[in-house]
């Protein structure tokens, strides 16, 4: 006699609980919160280091002229490369590389003024080179620089205006539409129309606002 084995029946799974909406809201606030918090700490990190790094290469003579220039170029083309591969976002990581570099230049006792310009120029061309929006790069740029302006206590205004006529003289490197695109951001950024039109503007030119040199 052959005796019927029965087939276990198989186990279903239990249903995951349905997260109520209120529960879905916390996580997804918690989420965020967590997130933001890891970005604020990757720019503060962006910044401590382009800001070290820049003291470390000038010295404690805060050099100035074609040297600070050269070193500030090659400095942000570096850190732009490095967030872009590692995919922080260069509009965002602009505003940190440029408060980075006017403190370190502060810390060695350079030419801030002089660093706010060749900062927010090469931010612009290096920017644009990697396809960003040379727009966007620009208002970061120039916030990143009154940022590390006002934490170096140097005049502020000085620095922003700079700033702006670095931005607008990368962008015309780039060509006419970039520059006037630049200039307008610019000039609804600061609401300072004399600070932004007056860069990069031959002197003599008609309509011309000259901008203060330091």
């Amino acid at each position: 006699m052959v005796t019927k084995t029965s087939k276990p029946t198989p186990s279903k799974a239990a249903p995951h609980a349905a997260m109520s909406l209120a529960d879905a809201g916390t996580a997804v606030q918690e989420g965020i919160a967590t997130s933001l918090t890891d970005i604020q700490h990757i720019e503060a990190d962006i910044m401590q280091l382009v800001r070290s790094t820049v003291a470390d290469t000038l010295g404690a003579s805060g050099t100035v002229g074609h040297q600070l220039t050269d070193v500030i170029s090659a400095l942000v083309r570096s850190a732009i490369d490095a967030v872009e591969k590692n995919g922080t976002g260069m509009s965002l990581s602009a505003r940190n590389i440029a408060r980075g570099v006017v403190s370190g230049v502060n810390d060695v006792g350079g030419d801030v003024i002089e660093a706010a310009f060749e900062t927010a120029r090469a931010l612009v061309r290096q920017g644009a080179g990697l396809g960003a929006d040379v727009a966007t790069v620009a208002r970061h740029a120039v916030a990143g620089v009154i940022a590390g302006a006002a934490q170096s206590g140097a005049d502020v205004g000085k620095a922003a205006q700079r700033a702006a006529d670095g931005a607008i003289s990368g962008a015309g490197e780039i060509g006419t539409l970039a520059s006037h695109t630049v200039r307008q951001v610019l000039v609804g950024m600061t609401g300072d129309l004399r600070a932004v039109m007056g860069a990069a503007t031959p002197a003599g030119a008609e309509g011309a606002h000259p901008t203060a040199r330091h």
